[in-house]
């Protein structure tokens, strides 16, 4: 089950050697969070009872199960759809093969250092609530959901260090912004609030 702002989708993946997951969406892509596209609440408990109803009809082995189709709801219009997708022969992935290739093709990372804020910009891609905020010269705020609109502010050749809480959306920032032909990006791994303290201490001292 999944919820986007107003919809709800429900589906059974996996049913009787039926459609997967990878059937449906056979390419993974990033998608707004709670915070930046917002969720329905009713929309949740919607697609939870739908849910449930599924399992109950597996567990009983009766009715038709979602096997093969996609429920889309919208609570808006009050309207459901239905989508059917087959079965697709995926070839065998080895999972060392696959983990050593995925990791090799992700962008590089750095921990944190106060020598940075010297050969670039920080570039903070949380949401504007989340804490702690720092407080330095090169810093700039951008959320991750509003970098393709405000691309035309930065500079291309500019360096830029790109932080979140705990660095899962500076490498998606990463892989947004070398799209849009920055070249000069790298997502530390280093969360908000052990860059403040850093910088703190550096303060301090």
């Amino acid at each position: 089950g999944s919820i986007h702002r107003f919809e709800g989708q429900v589906s059974v993946f996996n049913y009787k050697d039926g459609p997967t997951y990878r059937c449906l969406f056979p390419k993974a892509t990033a998608v707004p969070n709670c915070a930046e596209a917002g969720v329905l609440g009713t929309a949740v408990g919607l697609v939870g009872m739908l849910q449930a109803q599924e399992v109950m009809k597996i567990l009983l082995e009766t009715g038709t199960v979602l096997s093969g189709e996609l429920l889309v709801y919208n609570c808006l219009t009050a309207t459901q759809s239905k989508f059917q997708f087959t079965k697709k022969d995926w070839p065998h992935i080895d999972e060392t093969y696959f983990c050593q290739t995925y990791l090799k093709d992700e962008k590089p990372t750095e921990t944190f250092d106060n020598n940075l804020l010297k050969t670039g910009n920080l570039l903070d891609v949380r949401e504007v609530y989340e804490q702690p905020r720092l407080a330095i010269e090169n810093l700039i705020e951008i959320p991750l959901g509003e970098l393709d609109s405000v691309q035309d502010n930065l500079s291309k050749e500019s360096h830029y260090y790109v932080f979140c809480q705990s660095g899962k959306r500076a490498l998606l920032a990463v892989n947004k912004l070398n799209e849009l032909g920055f070249v000069n990006v790298v997502a530390l791994h280093t969360g908000a609030a052990e860059i403040a303290e850093s910088i703190i201490t550096l303060q301090v001292k």
